[in-house]
């Protein structure tokens, strides 16, 4: 990603659905910075329908299984499943577990 996003200006868009209902989230910057920030995030402005989880992230590293970059007494990216921009684990958390519970989603 810091390989596509640095090479100009991009937006990102995601799109949610459960079941029938669909949401968005549009941001209008994106970027992930190089590999020595550890892959840091960048978001701008938020828009959409899906209220803004992902500014929580912003600003944050990227954390793996073996490569925690927050030291949290919890690993937040091994207790959720998945690589992610954590911060005090996540309020939104694209690459983990599917949980079928609305009051999860």
């Amino acid at each position: 990603l810091h390989q596509i996003t640095s090479s100009g200006s991009y937006e990102l868009r995601v799109d949610l659905r459960a079941g029938e209902e669909t949401a968005y989230a549009f941001y209008d910057d994106f970027r992930v910075e190089a590999e020595k920030e550890q892959f840091r995030l960048r978001l701008g402005q938020y828009r959409g329908t899906a209220g803004d989880s992902m500014s929580y992230h912003n600003n944050m590293m990227f954390s793996t299984r073996d490569r925690d970059t927050q030291r949290r007494i919890l690993p937040c990216a091994m207790s959720y499943r998945g690589a992610w921009w954590y911060r005090n684990c996540h309020y939104a958390n694209l690459n983990g577990l599917y949980n079928n519970n609305k009051d999860h989603q």
